[in-house]
C-alpha cells in the first residue's frame, strides 16, 4: 500500500506505515473488546496538531489540545470509512498550515 492510497483530506504532513508481517491491526473491534483508543496528552505538540498510531494493540491519539484530539478522531473515523474494521498499522501527525483556519462559502451566481 502506499501513501496515495489512503483516502485522507486533507492530507497529512507525515505519514508511515508500520513493517508487520501481515501488515494490519487486525479486527478493530472485535466482539471481545481486546482493542482500544487512548487519547494521549503531549503538550510539546500545536493546539491544533495531533499523532495518530494505529498499532497491533490499538489506538493512540495524541495532542495538546481538545481541537487536536477531534482532527485525529476525524482522522480515524475516515480511515474505519475506508478500511472497515482492519485498519493497517501506521503513524500520522499532522498540524494546520496556516494559523487560521479558512472557509469557502459558495453563493450560486
Amino acid at each position: 500500500m502506499k501513501e496515495q492510497d489512503l483516502k485522507i483530506l486533507p492530507f497529512p504532513r507525515k505519514v508511515r506505515y508500520v513493517k508487520t508481517p501481515k501488515g494490519r491491526i487486525g479486527s478493530f473491534i472485535p466482539e471481545e473488546g481486546d482493542r482500544e483508543v487512548k487519547f494521549l496528552q503531549n503538550s510539546a505538540l500545536p493546539p491544533e496538531g495531533y499523532r495518530l498510531t494505529i498499532y497491533g494493540k490499538g489506538v493512540e491519539i495524541s495532542a495538546s489540545a481538545y481541537a487536536g484530539f477531534l482532527y485525529g478522531a476525524i482522522v480515524l473515523d475516515m480511515l474505519v470509512k475506508q478500511f472497515g474494521t482492519y485498519l493497517p498499522c501506521l503513524y500520522i501527525e499532522d498540524e494546520p498550515m496556516a494559523a487560521h483556519r479558512g472557509t469557502q462559502v459558495c453563493y450560486a451566481q
